[in-house]
């Protein structure tokens, strides 16, 4: 009974301490060079606003985000973040930490997206995006 309780005591001990001390949570270089055209058409979109969010799991906790990013004449953008690495608290740590997502909007056409998921680090390795925006 004695054991069980120092058991129980310890581990609830190891999670408010997680709870409390938080970690850092790394984010890997970005170098995506993204191109946005309208779907109907494949007309590229000039001006359309590219940027990162870095959303958290933990609804409680603000957002970061970089950018914002603009394609120029051909639609095109480089999306340049360095790596990085931010605090996070134990409990963001516990339910997943951020999940970056790149974002693009334009006017006259519904937003876009790719995230990451909690596959975290998959958009490090991407080196090319091509969104096709629908029409509002």
């Amino acid at each position: 009974m004695k054991i069980a309780h120092l058991v129980v005591s310890g581990l609830v001990a190891v999670l408010v301490g997680g709870c409390v001390l938080g970690s850092v949570q790394s984010f890997s270089e970005l170098s995506i060079t993204c191109t946005v055209v309208a779907e109907d058409t494949g007309r590229p979109v000039e001006g359309a606003k590219i940027s990162i969010e870095c959303d958290p799991a933990n609804p409680g906790t603000k957002p970061l985000s970089y950018g914002p990013f603009f394609t120029d004449a051909s639609g095109v953008c480089r999306v340049e973040v360095p790596k990085q690495s931010v605090w996070i608290s134990g409990s963001d740590a516990f339910v997943g930490g951020y999940l970056r997502r790149l974002v693009v909007s334009a006017p006259g056409f519904e937003n876009s997206d790719k995230s990451e998921g909690f596959e975290k680090g998959s958009l490090g390795r991407v080196r090319e995006l091509t969104f096709r925006l629908k029409r509002k």
